[in-house]
């Protein structure tokens, strides 16, 4: 099967996925309301920051470098170890952060994180030596299986820690453990070139920090907005973003098929479709602009402040696309750090937001977002076609 084919069924099997994790979001936001639902999206946001924490760049590390043929089947099992036991520190630590938690709270949350880890480590190796349908599937697994747990744990009228966070325990779980079965004898005892240890922390460590700006990011905006406005404005922004995401889940998940594609070759590939995606970008970012004006629909719901705010999060979706291309342009030529500071514009870019300006309404949150994607997604034209033409290793 072509690169173009199998991206092209990624995009669709994963567009299944952006639906389920959409239909999960809304169906909530409706039985329960935006404080219960912006509480879940609070919660997801922590859980994901707490995995990709733990999982220190392993994912990318092993599709590089498995694709090299310069890693074994024992490495592999040492890094999924190490990181779950990571993951579990971490969950450990933000327990401990958080006050009154008890013991089964503290278990699934350990639980929870761990299997993620797992899962997601593993699907960087499953990537590189399995097909993309095996890919695939084992990608969506966690976004199928949480909408019904979720809808589940809903119907409670108990809306505790312990109940929220059952739904994330049992997905990560089975995630896992499928993720685990694919994985088994994907890589050889020895390898004539193996990588060293210098090399791993390396890759992975780059790749580690850009995860966990991206991650970690959108957590702390969203601790902030509740901070300084309340749940409402969190949940209102917390939809947006889940809009943002469902256009992006495709694209997030097609990305790591170029990946593999582009890891190992020279050619002007990935800086050609940099571009051209950003001459997509700039022709949607003009529709925007147009969408800024148009008065919003008159609809009685708790979701309506979102319709003033649809444009910037329009432009959000596209700017956020392109930088996701030329991410993985740069990592799949070896040069990882150049992603970890692009991120680190972002977060500069919002922290002088938050010092030069006031931001307390969901507009000011929103419009401050797509400035720093602006600044991010300019800060990764500025060195694409420097990435695109040499690999460090």
């Amino acid at each position: 099967m072509t690169v173009h084919r199998e991206v092209r069924w990624t995009i669709l099997i994963q567009g299944v996925g952006a639906v389920a994790s959409l239909t999960t979001v809304v169906l909530l936001g409706i039985m329960a309301g935006p404080s219960v639902q912006g509480e879940f999206s609070r919660l997801k946001s922590a859980l994901e920051l707490l995995i990709a924490i733990a999982m220190l760049g392993a994912p990318q590390a092993l599709l590089y470098f498995l694709r090299l043929s310069q890693i074994t089947q024992q490495q592999i099992a040492h890094i999924t170890l190490t990181t779950s036991l990571i993951g579990v520190a971490c969950a450990s630590l933000y327990a401990l952060i958080q006050q009154q938690i008890t013991p089964i709270i503290l278990f699934l949350l350990v639980s929870t994180t761990a299997a993620g880890t797992i899962h997601g480590v593993l699907r960087g190796a499953i990537l590189a030596s399995r097909s993309s349908s095996i890919f695939n599937a084992t990608t969506i697994l966690p976004q199928i299986l949480l909408l019904p747990a979720v809808l589940t744990a809903a119907n409670f009228s108990d809306h505790s820690s312990a109940v929220a966070i059952f739904p994330f325990f049992v997905t990560w779980l089975l995630s896992a453990a499928i993720a685990f079965f694919f994985s088994r004898n994907i890589a050889p005892m020895r390898v004539a070139n193996p990588i060293s240890i210098l090399q791993l922390v390396n890759f992975s460590g780059a790749s580690w920090l850009t995860t966990v700006l991206m991650s970690g990011t959108p957590a702390l905006w969203l601790q902030y907005i509740n901070t300084n406005s309340g749940n409402i404005d969190t949940g209102h922004f917390a939809m947006g973003m889940v809009g943002v995401q469902a256009v992006l889940t495709p694209i997030n998940y097609a990305t790591p098929l170029l990946f593999k594609h582009w890891t190992g070759r020279k050619n002007s590939s990935p800086i050609y479709h940099s571009i051209r995606y950003g001459a997509v970008v700039g022709i949607i970012m003009l529709i925007c602009v147009g969408i800024f004006s148009a008065p919003p629909p008159p609809i009685a719901s708790e979701y309506a402040p979102l319709f003033h705010v649809a444009g910037y999060f329009a432009a959000i979706a596209t700017l956020e696309s392109m930088i996701r291309v030329s991410y993985v342009a740069s990592i799949a030529n070896g040069q990882p750090w150049h992603t970890v500071f692009t991120e680190f514009v972002r977060a500069l870019c919002l922290v002088g937001i938050l010092l030069l300006t006031s931001t307390s309404q969901l507009v000011d949150f929103a419009i401050a977002w797509m400035v720093a994607c602006m600044c991010t997604a300019f800060a990764c034209g500025l060195i694409t076609w420097q990435s695109s033409k040499k690999r460090t290793y």
